[in-house]
């Protein structure tokens, strides 16, 4: 059974990945616009092709963080934590990048979605869970 820790890293990781989703769902048209641009300037215009890759950017990084998640929660992975860590605060350092150029939602959207990673990252430090990872090192 995971330890209350680990269900509450859980909790926070999927409700930042959710809150992300939500700021992309908010912003749809003005991202697509912003993709059909960028392509557009650099010659690949082709009708419908920003949707497409916000699309596939959008289920890359599903991918990816079910991926982080599983290692971590499912596999018990201690080091995966360090991994998520260092992408989490490039996100932030990202996200404090874009604060400028980005709608009010989009951002709104990010910072919520960052303040829930770094607390589900928060719980992984805790002492039950490092004894939940301890466990699975020594069953190994």
């Amino acid at each position: 059974m995971k330890p209350a820790s680990i269900r509450k890293f859980d909790l926070f990781y999927w409700a930042g990945v959710g809150v992300g989703l939500l700021g992309a769902a908010l912003t749809w048209d003005q991202n697509v616009a912003l993709v059909d641009r960028e392509l557009d300037t650099a010659g690949f215009a082709m009708e419908g092709m920003g949707s497409t890759a916000i699309v596939l950017s959008i289920g890359i990084g599903l991918l990816i963080n079910a991926a982080l998640w599983a290692l971590v929660s499912i596999m018990r992975i201690e080091f995966v934590k360090w991994i998520i860590l260092l992408l989490s605060v490039w996100g932030a350092i990202s996200l404090m990048q874009g604060v400028v150029a980005a709608p009010a939602v989009s951002v709104a959207t990010g910072i919520l979605s960052t303040i829930l990673t770094f607390a589900a990252l928060y719980f992984l430090f805790r002492p039950d869970a490092k004894e939940w990872f301890a466990q699975k090192r020594d069953a190994d």
